[in-house]
């Protein structure tokens, strides 16, 4: 009791409150989405975020300097994001008002300011909170694994008619994904999320921060688990460049593993790899939910019919999921909402930070690792999260302590 009182005087002293419990609630409160104020997000989420960043911003307003140009490279694709909803035929005047994308922006500067021990300890202890809070979904995948009878109702969740199982309010899994044969059931782990394709690619994602800035084994073998069992492809496609990085043993060992796999045990698990793995290769040799071949046969439709503003700026950020015929998955949403000239913009941001910044600090093999985070927001921009937020965070913070380091080094020198 004692212990606990201490514990929570510690957690809710004023510093320890405004430096690390607000800013980590808001990495909770941004986990499922890149932008805070995406469409399907909860407008209560939305506006407790929004009232969280604006108290700390005020706090800290004093300590606000100049800012790093790869940040205004962002705020430059968003401020033509915004622009561009002016072009925008029965447009709303609440939606003008509201500037669509600053949430992603305020975090960007209130964790750049921060101080840089700070800032690890709060997304070394974020990554500790994703793995913990997911592992009773793992238990129960296993027990569903054995086929134990376990209760659970049925949801629907944003507004979709698919059905969902609710265990326990811990775990859900698609209704529609359950394949059973001779005593075991197999079904794909989602962990609290939607759709196991973004617990896939959440995993990895923070499977990459945690190689380069944490080193974790424990908790590694645990997000490399829950990817495997969310059989996202785009997890298995990006455990390889992950798997190279930490040394050619391991891609022998699974190579090995794999070999043995599909030649002595294919027949008793190929009621699990067709459905769920092979199936997502289409005619051709298109991978379905990588290529997004829907967004290949729509977009030239849309580039045929579009104004020259609409090539230039876009449709405003928002726009993608509020037009039914567009809800693009891949990079084409940025081209839709951003136009070519926000889209340079964005990409100068993502290139400077997973490319530029990321090989000038720890030089050129950790691409092999900043690749993932940039090729997954490509090809899903709506698994982006505040997940994406910690590695880009974390990376020009490192990039510029380097930077400093470097300087002072050189006028001690001269």
């Amino acid at each position: 009791m004692k212990y606990l009182k201490e514990l929570s005087m510690k957690i809710f002293s004023k510093k320890t409150f405004l430096n690390y419990t607000l800013p980590f609630l808001l990495l909770i409160l941004g986990t499922s989405y890149f932008f805070l104020d995406y469409y399907y997000v909860d407008k209560k989420i939305i506006k407790i975020s929004q009232l969280i960043i604006v108290f700390i911003l005020l706090i800290n307003i004093k300590n606000f300097r100049r800012i790093d140009k790869t940040i205004i490279y962002l705020i430059a694709a968003y401020i033509i994001g915004n622009f561009s909803k002016l072009f925008i035929n029965d447009l709303q005047l609440s939606s003008l008002l509201f500037p669509s994308g600053i949430t992603l922006i305020l975090l960007l500067i209130i964790f750049y300011y921060k101080d840089e021990s700070v800032i690890k300890k709060l997304f070394d202890n974020y990554l500790s909170f994703f793995v913990i809070i997911n592992i009773p979904a793992l238990i129960i995948w296993f027990l569903i694994f054995f086929n134990f009878d376990l209760t659970y109702n049925i949801i629907h969740l944003n507004e979709r008619t698919l059905s969902y199982r609710n265990y326990y309010n811990v775990a859900i899994f698609a209704d529609w994904i359950f394949y059973h044969w001779n005593g075991i059931t197999i079904t794909r782990l989602n962990g609290l999320f939607e759709e196991p394709g973004m617990f896939g690619t959440y995993s990895i994602l923070l499977l990459v921060t945690d190689e380069i800035f944490f080193k974790n084994k424990k908790r590694q073998i645990l997000l490399i688990i829950f990817g495997l069992l969310s059989f996202s492809l785009t997890f298995y496609l990006l455990l390889i460049p992950f798997l190279i990085k930490k040394g050619k043993k391991n891609i022998i060992k699974i190579i090995f593993a794999l070999l043995i796999l599909f030649v002595f045990l294919y027949d008793k698990i190929k009621f699990v790899i067709e459905p769920l793995i092979l199936s997502r290769f289409g005619n051709g040799g298109n991978i379905l939910g990588i290529s997004r071949q829907s967004d290949f046969d729509k977009f030239p439709i849309y580039m045929s019919n579009i104004n020259f503003y609409q090539l230039l700026i876009g449709n405003g950020i928002g726009s993608n999921r509020l037009d039914k015929y567009a809800r693009y998955s891949s990079v084409f949403q940025f081209i839709y909402e951003l136009g070519f000239l926000g889209s340079i913009f964005l990409a100068l941001f993502l290139i400077n930070v997973f490319v530029i910044k990321a090989y000038k600090t720890f030089g050129y093999k950790i691409l092999l690792l900043t690749m993932i985070p940039l090729f997954s927001i490509l090809q899903r921009p709506d698994f982006g999260s505040s997940i994406m937020l910690i590695l880009m965070v974390l990376l020009i913070k490192k990039s510029r302590a380097k930077l400093v380091l470097n300087k002072l080094c050189e006028s001690r020198v001269k």
